[in-house]
């Protein structure tokens, strides 16, 4: 749990440090995002991390607050416009305050669980090792939107294995929830990690293969970029029709960014 809370606050820290010394004009810029503009990006994360806390801290209001809201919105489009929204009429230094206060205390909070605890998340039971994985899984991917919008080129580093791993588990939930039947295919997935290590998974004689970047395979299953604006070596119809769906994040079926949408050259 050390390591992992570790890895989640470097992930916060990179994020804060492309945004800190923003000017208030750069904040409004719009994201390839779905045209969120940093700000959203922001105050996306930090109500998040703060929902996280209360997850934790007391799980009956946390229960009853995102069913109140489920309720009033059930439109996710509807619910992500409010959380946005939320932090319009907060000055930046104001939201990077709150975003700062919210994860150091959901960080200090997740440290003291238990592995095997269960923490409520929607309408889901998770472990706080989960938890940790799904906010570095979202703020990584946010925090793509925001260097992309700002011309930084990131420097990729081995956490992206946690993203990687929520990737290739979420195989058959991508099928699932774009209405298409989970295959029976088996895909055996080999990246090459920023370190240079290798990570697979599958059966290496699998008829259905991805192979490549573990960055760009982490940048498709976060609908980052179209699989076609990457460089990954993909093999088989079941793989392919994976590839062109891929989300690793709950939640309705994401519109796909199409080819060059949001690809992005430095």
């Amino acid at each position: 749990m050390i390591v992992i809370c570790k890895d989640l606050a470097d992930e916060y820290a990179e994020l804060d440090a492309m945004v800190t010394d923003l000017e208030q004009n750069e904040w409004n810029q719009k994201t390839p995002y779905f045209n969120w503009t940093i700000k959203d990006e922001i105050s996306h994360i930090s109500y998040f991390d703060s929902m996280g806390l209360l997850a934790i801290s007391d799980s009956q209001v946390f229960e009853m607050s995102t069913k109140e809201m489920l309720r009033q919105l059930p439109d996710e489009s509807n619910r992500m416009e409010m959380i946005n929204a939320a932090c319009g009429d907060m000055s930046t230094q104001k939201l990077l305050t709150s975003w700062r206060k919210n994860r150091d205390e959901l960080i200090a909070n997740l440290r003291l669980r238990k592995p095997e605890d269960k923490i409520p998340w929607y309408e889901l039971q998770i472990s706080p090792k989960n938890l940790i994985i799904s906010r570095i899984m979202e703020t990584w991917a946010h925090a793509q939107d925001v260097a992309d919008t700002l011309g930084i080129q990131r420097i990729a580093t081995d956490r992206l294995k946690y993203i990687a791993d929520l990737g290739v588990s979420t195989l058959e939930s991508s099928f699932t929830i774009h209405q298409k039947e989970a295959p029976e295919e088996s895909v055996f997935i080999e990246l090459t990690g920023p370190s240079g290590a290798t990570w697979s998974w599958g059966p290496e004689d699998a008829e259905n293969s991805v192979k490549g970047s573990a960055e760009e395979f982490c940048l498709v299953v976060t609908q980052r970029r179209n699989i076609t604006d990457t460089k990954l070596h993909v093999e088989g119809n079941t793989a392919s029709e994976w590839m062109s769906i891929a989300q690793a994040f709950t939640g309705p079926a994401k519109e796909l960014p199409k080819p060059g949408q949001r690809a992005v050259e430095y």
